[in-house]
């Protein structure tokens, strides 16, 4: 019987394994790099600060794409975390397979990895967002016997000239669809890549607060996610 998991899946890398991310192997990713011509690798990781950092990679030949898989690369911890002393600030970022996505913006075929920061000694950094995370999700299931999962939404607006054709109503963009929503090409546009990427979405719609001011109209959009295991979020 098929894998639910593997039917309609978006993920490209998904789709050519024909298996599940969470069965991702070292062997997995170099086969899909190289029988898909992908030319750079990026490994990606939250900072202190929130954001998402990207270490590439050219892959010049096999050798050195096994050496990036298996032993990721140093990064300096100080640069990272305000709480990292220049004096101890070797850390090693380690690509997370299950994670893998190509990147649907690249001009040049990429594939993209979440990674988990380690310390020189090769243990997991304690006070790493992802670490910190994990032990939470583990001493949860440990004292109450079920599993932390998490999910999230995305609200944004989308500013555009008003060319006061089809007007929508001040504040009741409720579910609104076109010619009314003007924005509801791109929220689908951005669903799309958000799944090419790995993430879960539930659905998006247009949200009620939508308002027209100075010759330009202001959309809210809703994007939601389903709830997963929070070991799997995509940002952790």
């Amino acid at each position: 019987m098929a894998n639910n998991e593997l039917l309609m899946n978006a993920n490209e890398v998904v789709t050519f394994l024909q298996k599940p991310s969470t069965e991702f192997t070292k062997d997995d990713i170099i086969r899909f790099i190289r029988e898909n011509e992908i030319k750079m690798v990026n490994l990606m990781y939250p900072g202190g600060d929130g954001k998402l950092k990207t270490l590439n990679f050219v892959i010049n030949h096999l050798a050195y794409l096994d050496t990036i898989l298996t032993c990721g690369e140093r990064v300096d911890g100080s640069s990272l975390f305000p709480f990292i002393q220049a004096g101890s600030s070797d850390l090693y970022v380690l690509p997370r397979y299950s994670s893998a996505f190509v990147d649907p913006f690249a001009e040049i075929p990429t594939l993209c990895m979440l990674a988990s920061y380690f310390d020189k000694d090769g243990n997991p950094l304690e006070s790493s967002p992802e670490y910190t995370l994990k032990k939470a999700a583990q001493v949860f299931r440990e004292v109450t016997g079920m599993e932390f999962h998490a999910m999230g939404e995305l609200e944004y607006y989308v500013i555009l000239p008003d060319e006061n054709v089809f007007p929508a109503v001040d504040q009741r963009g409720y579910h609104e669809s076109a010619p009314y929503a003007k924005t509801n090409d791109f929220r689908t546009l951005c669903m799309s890549y958000i799944a090419k990427v790995g993430g879960q979405i539930k659905y998006g719609h247009a949200e009620v607060g939508n308002f027209r001011q100075d010759g330009l109209i202001y959309e809210q959009n809703e994007i939601e996610f389903l709830p997963v295991p929070v070991e799997q979020l995509p940002t952790n």
